[in-house]
């Protein structure tokens, strides 16, 4: 046998094993990776898929939050304005009310009326000397009835002091006929608004209810605002010890009669002229406020405002000079008073002045 024939084989068949070796352990390491990875991914793919799922959902959270959230806001503010809206149309219409009403009848009722909407039940007790008599409820009562401010020291209390009062819903606090006939509920309490002119009270506005019933803010507002008005109305009118008719800056005729010689056909024409010329001021401040603005500060008010201006003077003069021998001229009165704050020269050298 050939010895380099043998040697040969030998080496042939020594790699062949070592190859086989190499492949079966190279199988083994394979296999051991494969199932090391098939056991990692058995025991955490629950906590990596958990953790992926928290991000994505975490993710989405705060989208969904960020989106409601200003989706809120902006339903809260949209709320809030009409809300405002309504309160101030409700209290716009009041105040308008109360400036038209053409007696003490129906000035009562639109202070009343507005009244009922803040709570249980709302009535309006005029001051006469030390009397308190209930002219108008709402709900209404069975009957009318009279008490002192002796009977009811809560009232003798927002009267003196000219500040709302809360009181407790007793006899020794409001007298016991008062008690009886207006039984108030709710609370326990009642609310008392003293109604003022020329810094003393003329009515006491009275409201009772729940607590969540009684809105003291709205109520207040509107005694403030019902004052004012009779403040006004008082201001045009002197009492009647005097007899005439107060009216600064206007003239009337040399030969006008006093204010109670006057029929009450031409005193109510009177009135009604007052109202018109305040309700047409107020529009102009309210609905061309910039160009009374600007009017104000150029001395050209009749200018900015020529149109309303003229639209009034021709329907002032038609309605009521023309159809009355004592009437003034109240809407220049107004204009000026006003407009101008009592400073004529800002109406501009082109305004024609008084009608009458």
């Amino acid at each position: 046998m050939d010895p380099q024939a043998t040697e040969a084989d030998f080496l042939a068949g020594s790699i062949e094993l070592a190859r086989s070796q190499a492949r079966e352990q190279l199988a083994a390491a394979w296999q051991m990776h494969i199932a090391s990875i098939e056991e990692n991914l058995r025991n955490n793919w629950q906590r990596h898929l958990d953790h992926l799922l928290e991000e994505r959902f975490s993710e989405l959270g705060h989208a969904i939050e960020a989106k409601m959230e200003a989706r809120l806001v902006q339903e809260v503010e949209c709320a809030r304005r009409t809300t405002a809206r309504h309160w101030s149309e409700r209290v716009n219409q009041c105040s308008r009310r109360l400036r038209q009403s053409g007696n003490q009848e129906e000035w009562t009722s639109a202070l009343l009326d507005a009244a009922a909407q803040y709570c249980g039940r709302a009535a309006l007790f005029a001051l006469q000397g030390e009397q308190l008599r209930v002219e108008k409820s709402v709900p209404p009562l069975v009957e009318p009835f009279v008490v002192t401010l002796g009977q009811a020291p809560a009232f003798g209390v927002a009267v003196e002091t000219l500040d709302p009062v809360v009181a407790a819903a007793t006899a020794n606090e409001l007298s016991g006929e008062l008690m009886s006939a207006m039984n108030p509920n709710g609370s326990g309490r009642v609310h008392l608004f003293p109604v003022t002119s020329r810094g003393k009270a003329v009515a006491v506005l009275y409201a009772d209810g729940g607590h969540d019933v009684v809105d003291g803010n709205a109520l207040e507002l509107l005694a403030t605002v019902a004052g004012a008005v009779w403040e006004s109305r008082s201001a045009m009118v002197d009492s009647e010890a005097s007899g005439l008719i107060s009216i600064q800056g206007a003239k009337l005729p040399a030969a006008s009669p006093a204010w109670n010689q006057l029929p009450q056909e031409e005193q109510d024409q009177h009135l009604k002229a007052q109202r018109f010329a305040k309700v047409q001021v107020a529009e102009m401040m309210l609905y061309r406020s910039q160009a009374v603005k600007h009017g104000r500060a150029e001395h050209s008010l009749y200018a900015e405002l020529r149109d309303e201006i003229e639209r009034g003077r021709t329907t002032f003069q038609r309605q009521f000079l023309e159809n009355s021998p004592s009437m003034a001229d109240y809407l220049h009165v107004e204009m000026i008073r006003t407009l101008t704050n009592d400073e004529p020269t800002l109406m501009g050298a082109d305004y024609p002045g008084p009608l009458a």
